[in-house]
């Protein structure tokens, strides 16, 4: 889970407290130039800037939490975190501090540690605001990441509650998928619908519905997904061969990828990779997937789908370079498949030290994982 934050307007109005109080303009100056640049998603100078503040005036939590929130954008996590324990120490009622210590510690897998920093930043913060929201999305990801789904619906409810109307797709989306996982196919399919009712043209939302669905065992209600989106009145390409691949008509798939990659979609060439996989035209296939790879080069899921290519194919030591260029990536979202299948490439080289050690570690974060965890005690017994 990814989220882009939005810096707290009430830290941006402590800051301008400060100027009308005649403090620090150089400090406060530094802080606005770090702010444009933090909305333009240019990290490295926002980080810059927000260094120079926090230079200037140590003591103000709001240029340590916009350094923190940047250093998280960065990946850096060590310094985030140095960050926000800074602006603790200065005030321990504050909630954004708190919240970004929680974002460390979640993506890197302290589920514990970070629900009970997300449980202290809902806290401290305001009913309706945005910190609010992020913490209980957060803390619901971490329960349903833990295998506490009864847990993760409770916290989603609670957000519904009080959302706004541009988070409800979102949170109906989630919720529903906790409901697959309570094997509740009915609240799941009412939940995936209410989602459709705020958002319906987002491909990716009918693509996960799919994929929980039929990873629920509901395979007929799961095609019945991507079915409507064939049925969608504007003709798209893309939209239309990813559909048919993921519905293995990969003929159809190609049909339609191979049109959209010769107009130069680099998507396209991503799902054409799989396609030709799927098809073993594996010639094909590496092809692609090394183009998509050079153009997306800080693609972390890339990096784990192609290197799971490489496993199918036997190739497994050249399966964990790229595997293990992904996890340098510190991506979250890709993290468990790429530590997954880091540990499978140990273990299909007969490492099985390594492979017991790399299971083990990936258990800490995900350990609900039934498959791993059978792989692991049968490494046990290596």
């Amino acid at each position: 889970m990814r989220m882009r934050f939005i810096i707290n307007a009430a830290l941006i109005g402590a800051v301008s407290a400060v100027v009308l109080t005649g403090c620090n303009a150089a400090a406060n100056k530094n802080y606005k130039n770090g702010m444009e640049c933090f909305n333009e998603a240019d990290y490295d100078k926002a980080a810059g800037y927000f260094k120079q503040a926090v230079e200037a005036d140590s003591n103000n939590t709001a240029y340590l939490v916009s350094l923190g929130m940047t250093q998280l954008e960065l990946l850096k996590y060590d310094d985030a975190q140095a960050s926000f324990d800074s602006a603790i120490e200065l005030d321990q009622d504050c909630a954004d501090a708190y919240r970004g210590k929680g974002v460390v510690y979640y993506r890197n897998g302290e589920y514990t540690d970070a629900m009970e920093a997300f449980d202290k930043a809902v806290s401290l913060s305001d009913k309706s605001g945005q910190v609010r929201t992020d913490s209980l999305k957060y803390y619901a990801s971490c329960q349903y990441i833990q295998g506490d789904y009864q847990g993760a619906v409770d916290t989603y409810d609670k957000l519904i509650e009080s959302a706004s109307k541009s988070d409800k797709a979102e949170l109906y989306f989630l919720r529903g998928c906790a409901y697959i996982k309570l094997q509740d196919e009915n609240d799941a399919v009412l939940d995936y619908e209410k989602s459709l009712d705020y958002e319906s043209d987002n491909y990716e939302t009918y693509c996960n519905m799919y994929t929980n669905l039929k990873d629920g065992g509901y395979t007929e209600r799961a095609e019945s997904y991507l079915r409507r989106l064939l049925d969608k009145d504007k003709k798209d390409n893309l939209l239309f061969g990813k559909t048919y691949y993921n519905l293995g008509d990969y003929d159809k798939a190609v049909e339609y990828l191979e049109s959209e990659y010769k107009d130069g979609n680099n998507e396209a060439a991503y799902y054409l990779a799989m396609t030709y996989e799927a098809m073993e035209n594996y010639a094909d296939a590496d092809k692609l997937y090394q183009e998509y790879l050079g153009k997306h080069p800080n693609d972390a899921f890339i990096y784990n789908q192609y290197g799971a290519y490489l496993i199918n194919r036997g190739k497994y030591a050249n399966a964990l370079v790229y595997i293990e260029t992904g996890i340098e990536l510190g991506d979250s979202d890709a993290m468990q498949g790429l530590m997954y299948n880091q540990a499978v490439c140990y273990e299909y080289k007969h490492d099985y030290d390594k492979a017991r050690d790399a299971f083990e570690e990936y258990l800490k974060s995900y350990p609900n994982d039934k498959a791993a965890r059978k792989e692991y005690d049968f490494l046990m017994t290596r």
